[in-house]
């Protein structure tokens, strides 16, 4: 076995591949067919010997939330090693091979999908090399990564003190690849309701039994059998520190009372309680579901809606498909219905009758003239759903009144996926559209970019300013001229740097329009109504921003919205999924509210731009102006919407490359250091991504640090 001094490298260059995996034309890109796919690494069985070694790749995924591992066959079985990787897929690991290794295998990923793979290789390491390696990492993480979610994950600054491997792979799971949990494990992680939680809940429970007798469960038994009635009764028997009277709601409307409650309790001259706790049959609540309620109506009297996370039951009874939900999204709300069959609300929003079968259409009387600011979102899994119990299915008629009494006289569909699209009507008059594309050169991207818009955009009024930011190329120049001689576009002469922000608010004092849409020059129209959509959507009132859903020019989901926080700054939603994917939740095939869209393909009034100063062009030169002016939207009040009904092609960056100068990693570095500063608050959560979900990558994997306080804790 080599010495501690050894630091010799020995490349991996053969691989035997297993598991439907595949080389792509003899490069480094490589293609899985199946799950768990593998390459068995050819190694000369005397570099195999025990002891610890350093593994050290390119491992770039092409699907978010991949995982991969190394797989050491040995004479006595298999053990798994996680190989966390950065965001740029670079792998540094430490392993500690034990004795009779036959066989090593890269496990990529977890899923079909391709990835590159490239400058594997492996050194032995000793042990001061091996200590070094080990604190490097630790510290970094406790430098980068915000002290709540170190804690939640276990590593305390005196965790490498007493074990320094386990604190070096605590702190992998912070490296934007590290392999994600599978729900089973986060819940023995995560989830464990144990006696000192019961203790706790009962300790706290006084405050709040005064409190619950203003609370009643209305259970909606229509056609639920008796067993599954008697398992929501018996879960609701079954809640630890607080309880109240339960009401079953029958097929003909009427009350009955449950278990020991007399029918007499409920007359037209009894006192109705505050607060309504609906329930649909079937399903069971979590144990302490009702003090957790309790709790937030208690602590959060202005609601007037709470709802929370859930997920599903199997037939054996195994907990699966966890629904962790965003804050209140309106938009998604009246097309899905997302909080669900559980959900608790202020008597006195509705009537005292109540239609069975009907939680969809008492969410939508609950959500007339509903501020945001009054409705809860609990981000804990309060219930669970058997999947035998059929759900409240968004009803198209339903969804049609609700609009039309509000004013809208909005068509209404049903998706492929099962969901509600709502057309938002156009505007008798349309106004006028200014489409501000900057460019410099680039023929190639320029020119499909706007003959797509002439070609096939429906919209009859918009007019496209091209902004040329100093472009030399005779051809692009010849190109624009040509179009600005038939009137087609007008073309602004931007002679300074680069300066995105700059640029188009320079192009905004020129533009004519009414509405603004921020365009990218490699972008490429797909959908002929692209414009209408958009417009519609943002003539809704309310509505500051509405963006687009892109995609890259193989048809892979490039942006279907964009997340504070997750991934360290900002970054796009999901990762790059198949065009038709629904993603998490069906999240990339819905209208929604968001924290932040593109502006690669962004509409916003020129008022609203204006007034609002553009985007930063001082702090925010290149990267995130499009986030931070969003943000400054919602913080005016108004909302960003995404919707996937517009959609357009997007070749991302390839109009500027990469520059990595000195100069732009150092102006990158302040971007993100002022985005940090100034929306701390948002990226310690954005309302549209559940903080049970993973923060080191926005892909809607589960997290290995939830930040959510449970309310019988004593810290809470």
């Amino acid at each position: 076995m080599p010495g501690c001094a050894d630091r010799d490298w020995f490349e991996v260059t053969t691989f035997e591949c297993q598991g439907g995996v595949a080389r792509h034309n003899a490069n480094d890109v490589w293609f899985a067919e199946s799950a768990d796919p593998e390459l068995t690494l050819v190694i000369d069985p005397a570099k195999l010997e025990a002891g610890w070694v350093l593994l050290s790749a390119s491992l770039v995924m092409d699907r978010g939330g991949a995982s991969a591992y190394l797989v050491v066959t040995t004479t006595d079985g298999q053990r798994l090693f996680s190989l966390p990787a950065t965001s740029k897929g670079r792998i540094l690991e430490l392993i500690q091979l034990p004795e009779g290794v036959t066989r090593i295998a890269l496990r990529p990923l977890v899923s079909s999908g391709s990835f590159s793979l490239s400058s594997v290789r492996i050194r032995r390491v000793g042990r001061w090399d091996r200590w070094h390696l080990m604190w490097r990492r630790v510290l970094g993480t406790f430098w980068r990564t915000p002290s709540a979610r170190r804690r939640q994950a276990g590593l305390f600054l005196w965790t490498p003190v007493f074990s320094l491997t386990h604190a070096y792979r605590l702190a992998g799971t912070f490296l934007a690849y590290a392999p994600s949990l599978s729900y089973s494990e986060w819940l023995d992680r995560f989830e464990q309701f144990t006696w000192r939680d019961r203790w706790q809940v009962r300790l706290k429970s006084w405050r709040l039994q005064s409190f619950a007798r203003r609370m009643r469960v209305i259970l909606d038994v229509s056609g639920a059998s008796e067993m599954l009635v008697q398992r929501t009764l018996d879960s609701l028997a079954a809640q630890v520190g607080v309880s109240c009277e339960t009401w079953l709601l029958d097929q003909d409307g009427a009350f009955i009372p449950a278990q020991s409650q007399k029918a007499s309790d409920y007359s037209s001259d009894r006192e109705v309680p505050d607060w309504t706790v609906w329930v649909k049959a079937g399903c069971e609540l979590a144990p302490m579901a009702m003090f957790w309620i309790a709790h937030e109506l208690r602590m959060h009297p202005e609601t007037e809606l709470l709802y929370s996370d859930h997920d599903y039951l199997d037939a054996k009874g195994y907990r699966h498909n966890p629904q962790f939900k965003p804050d209140w999204s309106e938009e998604l709300a009246l097309t899905t219905g997302y909080p669900g069959a559980v959900f608790a609300f202020r008597t006195d929003r509705v009537g005292r009758e109540y239609t069975p079968a009907a939680g969809y259409a008492l969410l939508l009387q609950l959500m007339v003239d509903l501020p945001a600011s009054r409705v809860r979102h609990v981000p804990a899994v309060l219930w669970h759903q058997p999947d035998s119990v059929n759900a409240y299915v968004p009803d198209l008629e339903a969804l049609r009144t609700h609009l039309r009494d509000r004013g809208v006289f909005a068509d209404v569909s049903r998706t492929a996926s099962g969901h509600l699209r709502i057309h938002y009507p156009k505007p008798i008059s349309p106004p006028l559209v200014s489409i501000i594309i900057p460019t410099r050169d680039r023929l190639d991207l320029l020119q499909p970019c706007v003959e797509s818009l002439l070609g096939k955009t429906r919209y009859p009024q918009f007019e496209i300013l091209v902004v040329d930011n100093d472009s030399k190329d005779p051809a692009v120049l010849d190109f624009m001229a040509q179009h600005e001689r038939s009137g087609q576009i007008r073309v602004l002469r931007y002679a300074k740097p680069f300066n995105f922000s700059a640029i188009n608010n320079f192009a905004v004092q020129h533009a004519r329009g009414e509405l603004i849409c921020l365009l990218n020059n490699d972008t490429e129209v797909i959908t002929p109504d692209w414009l209408d959509e958009m417009v519609a959507r943002l003539m809704q009132p309310g509505i500051g921003v509405v963006g687009a859903k892109l995609y890259f020019s193989d048809g892979r989901l490039q942006h279907a919205g964009d997340v504070v926080g997750p991934g360290g700054c900002a970054h796009h939603l999901h990762g790059p999924l198949a065009r038709d994917e629904p993603g998490y939740m069906d999240r990339a095939v819905l209208a929604q509210d968001l924290s932040a869209v593109t502006a690669a393909c962004l509409l916003t009034p020129r008022e609203l731009y204006q007034s609002l100063g553009g985007l930063d062009e001082k702090n925010l030169a290149v990267a995130f102006n499009d986030v931070d002016y969003c943000l400054r939207v919602r913080e005016k009040g108004l909302r960003v919407i995404f919707t996937p009904f517009a959609e357009l092609y997007h070749h991302e960056s390839v109009s500027r490359g990469k520059d990595e100068s000195p100069e732009s990693k150092a102006r990158a570095q302040r971007e993100v250091a002022y985005m940090r500063s100034r929306w701390a608050h948002v990226m310690r959560h954005d309302p549209f991504y559940n903080p049970n979900l993973s923060y080191v990558r926005p892909d809607f994997s589960l997290s290995p640090a939830p930040l959510v306080r449970k309310p019988w804790c004593w810290f809470s």
